[in-house]
């Protein structure tokens, strides 16, 4: 007869395979393997955790959220089961700042559980309340890096007139030895591309600590940006070898400016894989394009592009959009992100639990799975051709995006997914300027670059239209000059290769 000792170890084993499941990307096996535990022990507040860790990776946060609350019933003192239900409930879209609340007087410190609760209090009374409830943290906990960088996001979603930077700079007034503190002021100016603001700051960081060689990068990747080439040149040739991912993207950034594309291309063959170095992958497509490189078309050939009409398909896109304008609690762009005069939602739209929103994703990651299908054949060199076929579709992140008159988004790449996509849901009947007013353009590199590419390809909105494009593909928008252009997007995450 088995022990109570030997169940408890069973159990106890059986959640941490269901971890192990999990963190391979076999999510779908650890929930069938926890359901068939929790047959022979349903009083296991651990294996309903791991249950409701499981069907959350597996985007099922409605049934995640119901997991995780009889585990929290089960082990109410439990601080991270009591995050995990909050969590599950925020990313549900279900009212989750009481289950905050209940996690935060298990941990009253705990900042992870606080970031949560203020996403949850942006997401229920809007980003200006969220705000202040972040201020009262920042004064206790001042060195809060992500804190300060969520007030200058809600700031700017809110419509705050503050500086960008005016959270951390006002600690740094107070503290300016504190060189993490000008790191993180750097790091906000940067993200937000006030690059003239980020200039002023760098020289008193580099003036105040005159050996560091990340201020000296930053001033050389700054100095790019505001289009100083000559002076970006003289910082940059004082340097060695570049130091990581993020700066080797501003030297090619320096280098295109230059007119030098051959020095991005010669940068590709230094690569062991593509693996982790995706983002570069859209500076090479443009120095094979100038450069009249046949890898420019095996990068970016069409057959990775898809135009998929779905009407028929979604959920009536009245209703959808009315529940998405609800969704659209911001005053103004967010702060570092493509959009240009319109809102953006924040958090992992397909993840909630709305009929409606569910209903959209079993159709969209159907037409994903049909388009990767249709991919060409595997190809270990390419950054997207490499990955598995098998694993099911999952989304790196979603959101919805609306437009009003002027709006546009400037060319971008979302380089840590693995295609990225336009829905669109509601359109202007007629969108004015020219022709082409509104229209998705595919290839055609950031204006600030200088470089005279016209688009791959352009393709005009339709209600229903789903389009989808590799991550690492430039892509923007024409503006328009009147009416609302309301969009469902998402990036779809890279399976194992």
């Amino acid at each position: 007869m088995r022990t109570r000792c030997d169940a408890g170890l069973m159990q106890a084993m059986t959640a941490d395979r269901g971890l192990a499941l999990i963190e391979a990307g076999r999510e779908e096996e650890a929930i069938l393997l926890l359901r068939d535990a929790l047959t022979h022990a349903p009083d296991d507040a651990r294996l309903r955790q791991v249950l409701g860790l499981a069907l959350r990776a597996a985007e099922r946060c409605g049934e995640a959220a119901e997991a995780m609350a009889r585990a929290a019933r089960l082990a109410p003192t439990d601080r991270r089961i009591a995050q995990g239900l909050a969590q599950c409930r925020l990313e549900a879209g279900l009212e989750a700042t009481p289950a905050f609340a209940a996690a935060l007087r298990l941990g009253p410190d705990d900042l992870a559980i606080a970031q949560g609760a203020i996403a949850a209090i942006a997401a229920e009374q809007g980003p200006g309340p969220a705000l202040e409830a972040l201020e009262p943290w920042l004064a206790r906990f001042p060195d809060w890096l992500a804190g300060h960088w969520l007030a200058s996001r809600l700031g700017a979603a809110a419509g705050s007139d503050a500086p960008v930077d005016h959270s951390i700079a006002a600690e740094l007034a107070r503290r300016p030895e504190a060189r993490h503190l000008w790191q993180h002021r750097l790091f906000t100016l940067m993200h937000s591309r006030h690059w003239s603001e980020a200039a002023a700051v760098v020289r008193e960081a580099r003036a105040r600590f005159p050996a560091d060689l990340a201020f000296a990068w930053d001033e050389a990747a700054i100095a790019t940006e505001l289009g100083e080439v000559a002076r970006a040149e003289a910082l940059y040739a004082a340097l060695g070898p570049l130091p990581d991912l993020g700066h080797a993207i501003f030297r090619c950034r320096h280098w295109l400016r230059q007119g030098r594309p051959e020095l991005v291309a010669a940068l590709h063959g230094h690569l062991p894989s593509p693996a982790g170095t995706e983002a570069l992958y859209p500076y090479f497509s443009i120095a094979w394009r100038l450069l009249g490189d046949p890898r420019s078309a095996w990068l970016e050939a069409p057959a990775l592009v898809g135009i998929y009409d779905l009407e028929d398909e979604l959920p009536p896109l009245g209703e959808l959009a009315e529940t998405l304008r609800g969704l659209h609690n911001q005053v103004r762009q967010p702060l570092d992100q493509s959009v240009r005069q319109g809102t953006q939602t924040d958090g992992h739209l397909l993840l909630r639990a709305d009929p409606r929103v569910q209903a959209l994703r079993s159709v969209l990651a159907e037409a994903v799975a049909r388009h990767v299908a249709a991919l060409p054949p595997r190809d270990p060199a390419h950054p997207l051709l490499r990955h598995r076929r098998d694993a099911p579709v999952r989304f790196a992140g979603s959101w919805s995006v609306r437009l009003t008159a002027g709006g546009h988004h400037e060319n971008h790449v979302h380089p840590e997914g693995w295609f990225s996509s336009a829905l669109y849901v509601a359109l202007p009947e007629a969108m004015g300027g020219d022709g082409k007013a509104g229209w998705l353009t595919l290839g055609a590199p950031q204006e600030s670059l200088g470089l005279d590419l016209a688009p791959l390809d352009m393709v005009e909105p339709m209600p229903g239209r789903l389009v989808l494009f590799p991550s690492t593909m430039w892509h923007g928008t024409v503006p328009f000059t009147d009416g609302e252009r309301l969009t469902v997007a998402f990036d779809v995450k890279m399976p194992p290769a």
